[in-house]
């Protein structure tokens, strides 16, 4: 929606969106921008809010109010007024809303329009699963230093596999989010670590199945097998950097042929230890 309204005062002015709860209490959901007054009117820049954010359990027959401020810079602002509606009165093409005081008194020398609004259906993530979209699911292990030496019990790569906290971490994330990757092909990567026939240079983005081609492990399983396998042939090195990693990423993500009918969500599972060593090309 985009409020404008004729509020009879000068000076900046800011209105809030309020829904009903029990009773005749109300609570504010949405704050607006401060705007001035400019041809005797405000026009505020266009709100986007959620029907269950502004009526109860998304009901449209239930009222909710624009309830308006003459800003203060004492932080004391003045009620100017207030307008209860609802979305069926908006959506039935009523642009054009008398406003009540304070106390409750209509006044007709202020008045509350709509230059736009629009209801629009929102979907969930899950219709967008149901309805075909496939998931992808990539995991990102960190073979920095900072982790621990592998052999000792307070490692967080600790060769006992029972107590590994990245086969832990692997197991509870990867176990749900596997069943809605489609193929349970699951990319699996390292960085930071000294990889052979390298010893004391830190590879930042290779594959724990050692092969940087085709990094696809079959299932949860597969990958926790492939980073069995790493952990005892990779020496922990650093430092921590993430762009490697992203950007092969969002290589393999580019490279799918995705269109309405052939939809693509893929999840990135990123396991780490410590700070983040190339943060600004990470973000790039």
């Amino acid at each position: 929606m985009k409020p404008r309204a004729k509020l009879g005062v000068n000076g900046q002015c800011f209105f809030l969106v309020m829904r009903q709860m029990t009773g005749q209490n109300w609570k504010p959901v949405y704050k607006s921008e401060n705007k001035p007054l400019v041809n005797g009117f405000y026009d505020w820049n266009v709100v986007n809010l959620l029907t269950t954010d502004i009526v109860f359990e998304g009901n449209i027959d239930h009222e909710f109010k624009l309830e308006f401020y003459q800003a203060q810079k004492s932080g004391r602002h003045s009620n100017i007024g207030s307008v209860n509606l609802t979305l069926v009165q908006v959506q039935s093409g009523q642009k054009e809303f008398q406003m009540f005081d304070k106390k409750g008194n209509l006044d007709k020398n202020k008045q509350l329009m709509f230059s736009q609004f629009e209801c629009k259906k929102r979907h969930s993530f899950l219709d967008f699963i149901f309805g075909g979209c496939e998931i992808g699911l990539q995991v990102a292990i960190d073979f920095t230093l900072s982790n621990g030496d592998p052999s000792k019990p307070t490692s967080l790569h600790y060769l006992n596999h029972n107590k590994n906290e990245y086969l832990n971490a692997i197991r509870s994330v990867g176990n749900i989010l596997q069943y809605y990757d489609a193929d349970k092909q699951i990319p699996a990567l390292g960085f930071g670590g000294a990889i052979p026939p390298y010893t004391n240079v830190a590879d930042h983005c290779f594959a724990l199945n050692g092969d940087i081609f085709n990094p696809e492990c079959d299932g949860i399983e597969g990958v926790m097998e492939a980073y069995k396998h790493a952990i005892n042939r990779a020496n922990l090195y650093g430092p921590t950097h993430f762009g490697g990693i992203l950007e092969l990423i969002n290589d393999m993500t580019e490279a799918l042929q995705c269109s309405q009918n052939n939809q693509k969500y893929n999840i990135l599972l990123i396991i780490t230890d410590g700070v983040i060593n190339d943060m600004q090309a990470a973000i790039d």
